[in-house]
């Protein structure tokens, strides 16, 4: 069994105030890792037919990920501790989701996800209280293939309103960066987040 090290990994919400640390095994645990497929991406649940936003990552920086994949059976469960923040050191822009493993292998995940880019993937995760994770390798295709798929549960954790906050904002500050004023910049970040919701009109 591995020991938890005292290394750290902070994270902060919204409230700079309010700081949450968790424990890491391993200096690798500190690094995000990296998301590799497209935000739109989602997996078919087979019982039934539910589509979940599906993240696949580069393990080629975190090997350790490559062993917390292999133990899982196909479509298990992930018995998993969540928590959403904006993380120390993590680029301007977005929010990191941490993913504490607890059995049968403990780990630590964290993915950092671009606020704009990756909006409507975070969206979707926040609307199906969960995702699908699988890892890959750069310029390997089979090994994406051959991965399972780990269904991750992502409870309530009181986020959604930050999450509302925080993307209204970003895709403002978008918008009135090429050129738009505050009133129309506002408008068009509502109807895009309509659009994802709820499909066009």
């Amino acid at each position: 069994m591995r020991r938890r090290n005292p290394v750290r990994s902070p994270a902060v919400t919204k409230n700079r105030k309010k700081r949450i640390h968790f424990s890491v095994a391993h200096e690798l645990e500190t690094r995000p890792a990296k998301i590799v497929s497209e935000p739109e991406r989602v997996c078919m649940r087979p019982e039934d037919a539910r589509l979940v936003p599906l993240v696949v990552i580069d393990t080629r920086e975190r090997p350790d990920l490559d062993s917390l994949f292999a133990s899982y059976a196909p479509e298990t469960v992930g018995k998993v501790a969540i928590q959403w923040g904006r993380r120390d050191g993590a680029p301007k822009g977005t929010v990191t989701l941490h993913i504490h493993f607890i059995a049968p292998v403990k780990q630590l995940l964290m993915l950092d996800f671009e606020i704009v880019r990756h909006g409507v993937l975070v969206d979707g995760i926040l609307r199906a209280r969960e995702l699908y994770l699988q890892g890959t390798r750069s310029g390997d295709a089979d090994t994406q293939l051959q991965s399972n798929k780990v269904r991750v549960v992502v409870p309530n954790t009181q986020f959604d309103g930050i999450w509302e906050e925080l993307l209204i904002d970003e895709l403002v500050q978008r918008s009135k960066a090429l050129g738009a004023t505050d009133l129309h910049a506002r408008f068009l970040a509502q109807e895009s987040i309509r659009r994802w919701r709820t499909g066009p009109s």
